[in-house]
């Protein structure tokens, strides 16, 4: 079960990470293809069983982070890091760069601030706006799917020692 876990988590990465750079591009995956909000709710599937397996390790005799950390591949280490430290530049890039929400009113594409249209948008306009919208999230998604792959990844490869888990 924890290494069906680790691989789904490691395809939603991937998946996550596809989906980032296509939105980098400026193409409205969402429009295209809806399920993609589909990798918020994948989080979340993730997420939870990893850290009632961390939380199962912190009530083991003489818990620390870095034994149960050691041994992780460095290549998977640079990449949470990397990733965690990624979403935060891409969140404040995102916030500062944007003044509204990309909508369709009045069979119009506006953009919207506090319900209040300020500018009317043409549909390239409009498309590049949602892609802007699935760039944050999928930045956010890539830094919660790898930390979920740092904490399952020890209770995944034989020779590692890995926390009894009730999952």
């Amino acid at each position: 079960m924890k290494k069906l876990l680790f691989i789904l988590t490691a395809t939603c990465w991937t998946i996550s990470l596809s989906i980032h750079i296509v939105s980098l591009t400026g193409f409205d995956v969402a429009t295209w293809f809806p399920y993609v909000w589909a990798l918020h709710i994948g989080v979340f599937v993730v997420f939870i069983p990893a850290l009632l397996i961390l939380r199962k390790f912190q009530h083991t005799p003489h818990p620390t982070y870095r034994s149960y950390f050691s041994g992780l591949p460095r290549w998977l280490i640079i990449l949470t890091v990397a990733c965690c430290l990624y979403a935060v530049i891409n969140f404040f890039l995102f916030a500062f760069s944007f003044h509204g929400t990309a909508t369709i009113r009045d069979g119009q594409y506006v953009l919207l601030r506090h319900g209040s249209i300020i500018k009317t948008l043409t549909e390239l306009e409009y498309r590049w706006h949602n892609s802007q919208a699935v760039r944050l999230f999928s930045g956010h998604w890539m830094a919660f799917y790898s930390l979920a792959m740092i904490i399952l990844y020890p209770s995944v490869w034989p020779g590692r020692q890995a926390p009894t888990a009730i999952i």
